[in-house]
C-alpha cells in the first residue's frame, strides 16, 4: 500500500488524480476497518480542500471520515470530522446535529465544542454559542477566534467589565496565541530530536492542529450578514460592512488612505497597546475589530 505521506506529495504537486486513485486503493485492499488511516486520509483531502478552495475534496473527505464512523460508531473524533466536511459542504444543520452527536459520545472533545459554538454564533444564536464556549478552557483554544468572540459574547451578555477576573485568563491566553517565536526558538524546534516512541504521537498531533486550524480558517470565511456589523466609534461615527470594509473604512477616514490595510492595523495596534497595555491582533480584520473593542477603542453594535 502506497503511504499516505507519499499521496500527500502526490497533492503538493498537484496530481490529485493519481492521490485519489491511491487513496480509494486503500478501501480496495481492505483496510477501511483501519480508523486511525481512515481519519488521516479524510484530514488530508479536507486540509488540500481548504487550501485550494475545492469542494470536491471535502466530498471526498466525508467518505472517508464516514467509512471510519460506520467502523466505529461511538467514536467522538470520527462523527466530529463527518460534521466539519458537512459544514464545509454547506449543510449546516447536519453539521450542528454530527457535532452535538460527538459531544454526546465525549462531552470532553473540545475541538468538537468549540466549533459548534462557531456555527451556532455565526447563526446569531448567541446564547447557544456562549454555552458551549464556556465549556471549554482557554488552554482549549489554538485560535483567536473563539477567544474573541468568547469575551465579546461575556461582556455583552454578562455586562462584564474589561476588567473582570472572568475575562482574564482568556485575555492571558490571547497574549500567549499571539507571541511570535523568534529565529532561535524555531531553530531549536527544528534541531530537536524526535525519539521513535514519540514520532507517531507527534505527528498525529500535528495532524489534528493542522486540521482544526483549516477549520477555524473556515468559520472565518464564514461571517455573519454584512448588515449585522456596525462599529460605533466613541464620537459617535458608525461604519457598517464586512470586517474588511470596515477597516478599510476605518483607515480611509481615520488614517492614510495610502497606507495598506496591515500598515493600518499594526498603527492602530501599537498605539493602542501604548494606550491601554492590551495587545490587539493584526492577523486579520474580525480579530482587529473584535480587539479594538476589548481594549475599548470602539464599540461593536448589532
Amino acid at each position: 500500500m502506497v503511504s499516505p505521506a507519499s499521496v500527500k506529495t502526490l497533492l503538493k504537486l498537484g496530481q490529485d488524480d493519481a492521490a485519489m486513485r491511491c487513496f480509494r486503493r486503500t478501501l480496495e485492499l481492505g483496510y477501511a476497518d483501519d480508523i486511525d488511516l481512515m481519519l488521516q486520509v479524510g484530514r488530508s483531502l479536507f486540509r488540500e480542500g481548504s487550501l485550494r478552495e475545492k469542494p470536491d475534496f471535502f466530498g471526498a473527505a466525508k467518505e472517508f471520515f464516514e467509512t471510519a464512523v460506520q467502523q466505529a460508531p461511538e467514536s467522538a473524533e470520527a462523527v466530529a470530522c463527518v460534521g466539519y466536511a458537512q459544514h464545509r459542504l454547506g449543510d449546516d444543520d447536519a453539521a450542528i446535529g454530527s457535532l452535538r452527536r460527538s459531544l454526546q459520545l465525549d462531552s470532553d472533545h473540545a475541538e468538537a465544542r468549540i466549533y459548534l459554538a462557531n456555527i451556532l454564533y455565526d447563526q446569531s444564536e448567541f446564547e447557544a454559542a456562549l454555552y458551549h464556549f464556556e465549556r471549554t478552557s482557554p488552554e482549549d483554544h489554538w485560535d483567536e477566534l473563539g477567544i474573541w468572540r468568547l469575551i465579546e459574547l461575556k461582556r455583552s451578555l454578562y455586562r462584564l467589565e474589561e476588567n473582570d477576573p472572568e475575562i482574564k485568563p482568556w485575555d492571558e491566553r490571547l497574549s500567549e496565541l499571539g507571541g511570535d517565536l523568534d529565529d532561535v526558538d524555531t531553530m531549536l524546534m527544528e534541531l530537536e530530536p524526535r525519539g521513535a516512541d514519540t514520532a507517531p504521537a507527534a505527528e498525529a498531533a500535528r495532524g489534528q492542529l493542522e486540521l482544526f486550524g483549516s477549520l477555524l480558517n473556515s468559520l472565518v470565511e464564514q461571517k455573519v450578514e454584512p448588515e449585522h456589523q456596525i462599529i460605533v466609534k466613541e464620537d459617535g461615527t458608525q461604519f457598517g460592512g464586512s470586517w474588511e470594509e470596515i477597516v478599510r473604512r476605518m483607515r480611509d477616514q481615520r488614517g492614510n488612505p495610502a497606507d495598506s490595510m496591515d500598515e493600518f492595523m499594526t498603527g492602530v495596534s501599537q498605539h493602542g497597546f501604548r494606550q491601554t497595555g492590551i495587545r490587539i491582533p493584526t492577523n486579520d480584520a474580525e480579530s482587529f475589530i473584535r480587539g479594538s473593542a476589548v481594549a475599548g477603542l470602539l464599540r461593536i453594535v448589532r
